[in-house]
């Protein structure tokens, strides 16, 4: 009878063990001393403005409205092993966008209409920044991220660049990246999500003749991306 208890508290304790251990992949992943890999993003982008005096004394526009439209990016990037729980990762990327901005304008007494200006094209990014890693359990971690990000206008259409009394930006900006995600280890990759939120420094506001441009003070482009990272 006793050798039989003992035999079953001994099978059920190893069950028990056997369940709890997991497979660490990738064991000498974190020692290296750099990394690269690419990335797919989806954003949300968006312009944040500030009206000038111009604005109050502008009986034909109304209001100004921005309004938030999605896009996508792909990038490269490298990373450095700085110590245990710090990273420096620089991740170039291209990305495709289009702002839109909603102007109430008046029609004299017959009520107001919107006046649309979408401002579209591919920006290349720049981003240089700071990560800081939690502890690895098994095959995860959490991670935060934040730094500078330096952007240059690739490319815009044509047919905007040709049009009069629209609203222009500048080619550079500056922003500020802050984030946070979560890798997983497999067998031969790490995958990790992101979000990450871009907060732009610069007024890209570039010409201020057009009257579209006259009721703003500063224009700023802010996004919000969910970025799949493979390494």
């Amino acid at each position: 009878m006793l050798s039989a208890l003992a035999v079953f508290f001994f099978t059920t304790d190893t069950h028990g063990q056997t369940k709890k251990w997991v497979d660490k992949n990738l064991p000498g992943y974190d020692s290296k001393a750099i990394h690269y890999g690419f990335s797919l993003g989806f954003h949300t982008s968006y312009n944040s403005v500030l009206l000038s005096d111009d604005f109050a004394n502008n009986p034909s526009i109304t209001a100004v409205n921005p309004k938030p439209s999605p896009g996508f990016n792909i990038g490269f990037l490298a990373q450095f092993r700085l110590a245990d729980y710090y990273d420096l990762r620089f991740h170039p990327t291209i990305s495709f966008y289009e702002n839109r901005i909603d102007y109430t304008r008046s029609n004299g007494g017959n009520g107001t209409f919107i006046q649309e200006e979408i401002i579209e094209g591919t920006r290349v990014e720049l981003p240089l920044l700071l990560k800081f890693k939690s502890d690895r359990t098994n095959n995860h971690r959490m991670y935060f991220i934040g730094g500078i990000n330096a952007i240059l206008e690739g490319g815009r259409r044509k047919e905007d660049q040709a049009v009069d009394n629209r609203l222009e930006v500048m080619r550079s900006d500056l922003a500020v990246e802050l984030g946070f995600g979560t890798e997983q280890y497999f067998s031969f990759f790490k995958f990790s999500p992101e979000l990450r939120y871009s907060f732009g420094l610069g007024n890209i506001l570039a010409n201020r003749e057009p009257e579209v441009a006259k009721v703003l003070d500063r224009l700023t482009f802010n996004k919000v991306s969910l970025i799949l990272i493979f390494q």
